[in-house]
């Protein structure tokens, strides 16, 4: 027995604790357009597993403001694409499949909006909400990239030296640039709020990162050593390190932030890296607020037994118990964004509120629509 105990003492303290599923802010998560998976890799791109092995040609990633992954991709049906959220623990919170999406090659986010350029003619970019309703398209034509940057501009890239610049509050077109020093299309772009700057990719020899200001304004180049290439995905990752895929070639090439080519690390895992995301790349810019209320039954009392629920507009939610006295609180909740605040109980009904949160919210009160059938005449508890 004491022989037994020891080896298992010793196997615990030593097994390392390895997550069997999901992603967590510290991993690399890598669109496999070829072989129809998603991967996930640690910062230093060691392989850790599959996130999906079911999509079908994933294309674009994007991190998501609550944390969450979206990824799109095709479908069984021509011209069908597919959306899927994951959450960090890997399970799937949004799935859907609509014609609007079409031929689908990145997907970007705000406020709840997922944004999906078309590389079909006369595709535009798709805008979806977060449940998958479609909302609309911004401009017209083949669309192969975009990028979201501060102040609601979303730019637009193809397989032209041009760049088309939309305003996302009014959803209209406000110009467009031409492209420079040697850079003749964008196959990716990745806005980074930390440097305000936009990476790109796409270049007649496929062997340059560019880089360029919110103006547009060249920065810099990232180049590859000869004989090598970077063709598509392209993000920030740890210490605002740049790092690109080589679509055709199963790799992940690095620069430091300066444009020093830091290294080239084979990921044989896929066979056709499309685009990566660092998990780490999204830092909430909005301060944390706090939520709290009453749920009040039809008598204005505080009801002891219900839970209430705080839903943000991309998937994410939390549920809360209230008190003996029907009060409940929600900390560290990001403000500037909109939530959906939902009360349940086991015999009364109510309706969601919708708040915008951009302070604390202190007195929400949640009241009765209408009683269930349940209900008895004695008030709850």
């Amino acid at each position: 027995m004491f022989i037994f105990l020891v080896f298992v003492a010793v196997s615990l303290t030593f097994s390392p604790a390895v997550r069997s599923q999901g992603f967590s802010q510290t991993d690399f998560i890598v669109a496999d357009a070829f072989g129809n998976r998603i991967a996930v890799y640690d910062q230093n791109l060691v392989f850790l597993r599959y996130l999906d092995t079911t999509i079908i040609e994933p294309w674009g990633l994007t991190i998501l403001a609550n944390g969450n992954l979206a990824a799109v991709g095709r479908n069984d049906t021509p011209g069908v694409g597919r959306i899927r959220v994951y959450a960090p623990t890997g399970a799937i919170v949004t799935d859907f499949t609509d014609a609007n999406i079409g031929n689908p090659v990145d997907i970007k986010s705000l406020s709840g909006v997922l944004y999906c350029p078309q590389d079909n003619v006369g595709g535009g970019i798709a805008k979806f909400t977060s449940g998958g309703t479609f909302t609309g398209t911004l401009g017209s034509g083949a669309f192969f990239s975009a990028a979201i940057l501060s102040g609601n501009v979303l730019w637009a890239g193809n397989t032209t030296n041009t760049i088309s610049v939309f305003d996302l509050s009014t959803n209209s077109q406000t110009g467009s640039f031409v492209l420079d020093n040697g850079q003749v299309q964008t196959n990716t772009m990745y806005y980074s709020a930390i440097t305000n700057t936009v990476l790109m990719t796409g270049s007649p020899t496929f062997n340059t990162v560019y880089e360029r200001d919110i103006t547009g304004a060249f920065v810099r180049q990232f180049v590859v050593p000869a004989g090598e290439f970077v063709n598509f995905g392209v993000t920030r990752g740890p210490g605002n390190d740049v790092f690109a895929t080589v679509l055709f070639g199963s790799k992940v090439h690095r620069w430091n932030p300066d444009g020093t080519f830091v290294s080239s690390t084979d990921i044989p895992q896929v066979s056709g890296p499309a685009n990566i995301v660092w998990a780490g790349g999204f830092a909430p810019t909005a301060a944390n607020a706090s939520v709290q209320g009453r749920v009040l039954d039809e008598n204005g009392q505080g009801i002891g037994s219900a839970t209430v629920t705080l839903a943000d507009t991309e998937g994410g939610s939390r549920t809360v118990p209230v008190n003996p006295f029907g009060y409940f609180r929600f900390d560290e909740v990001v403000a500037g964004r909109d939530y959906v605040v939902t009360a349940s109980h086991k015999s009364i009904e109510f309706s969601p509120q919708v708040i915008n949160v951009t302070d604390d919210v202190n007195e929400l009160t949640i009241t009765p629509v209408a009683r269930s059938t349940k209900s008895s005449s004695r008030r709850p508890r």
